[in-house]
C-alpha cells in the first residue's frame, strides 16, 4: 500500500467556512440590506446631530455667546459650533438642555446651556463655558448661578 498520510489528506473535501450560507445566493440580499441599515444609521445620526442648530434656543444660544467678552477672549471671534450638537429641545414643555462644542481663531471650548420658555420667548437660565481639559480646565459661568446647575 502506497497510501500516505499526504495523499489522504489531499483527497479530502475542503471545510466549508461556517459563517457562509451554503447558496451563495442569500448571500447578496444579505449584504444589501445590511448596507441599507448601515447607511440609514448614518443617515439618522446626521440628522439628529444637526437638527438640533435649527431651532431657536441653539440660536439664541450662540447670538448669546457672541455678545460676550469672555467667549470673544477664550476662544475668539468668528466662532463655529463642532459637528455633534447633543441635547434636547422639548417644545411642548417649553424646556431645552444643550452640549456642544465651539471653535474659534483663538481655542475651543465646551458649551452647556439650559433655555425656558417664559411667555411665549426662549429664556436663557444657565450658559456656562468649560475652557481646557477635565484635570486643569476652567468654567466659566455666564448666565445663572455657577454653585447650582439647572436640573
Amino acid at each position: 500500500m502506497n497510501d500516505t498520510p499526504n495523499d489522504n489528506a489531499a483527497e479530502a473535501p475542503p471545510e466549508k467556512l461556517p459563517f457562509l450560507p451554503r447558496k451563495k445566493k442569500f448571500l447578496l440580499p444579505i449584504v444589501l440590506l445590511l448596507s441599507v441599515v448601515i447607511f440609514g444609521l448614518g443617515i439618522g445620526l446626521v440628522y439628529a446631530f444637526t437638527s438640533v442648530k435649527q431651532t431657536e434656543p441653539f440660536e439664541l444660544t450662540m447670538r448669546t455667546l457672541a455678545d460676550r467678552p469672555e467667549v470673544r477672549q477664550r476662544v475668539g471671534v468668528p466662532f463655529e459650533p463642532k459637528f455633534i450638537v447633543l441635547g434636547k429641545v422639548d417644545e411642548g414643555d417649553g424646556v431645552a438642555d444643550l452640549m456642544f462644542r465651539i471653535e474659534g481663531p483663538v481655542g475651543e471650548a465646551a458649551v452647556r446651556s439650559r433655555l425656558e420658555r417664559v411667555d411665549g420667548a426662549w429664556v436663557i437660565i444657565h450658559l456656562d463655558m468649560g475652557i481646557g481639559g477635565r484635570q486643569n480646565g476652567e468654567v466659566i459661568t455666564m448666565i445663572g448661578d455657577p454653585d447650582e446647575l439647572p436640573q
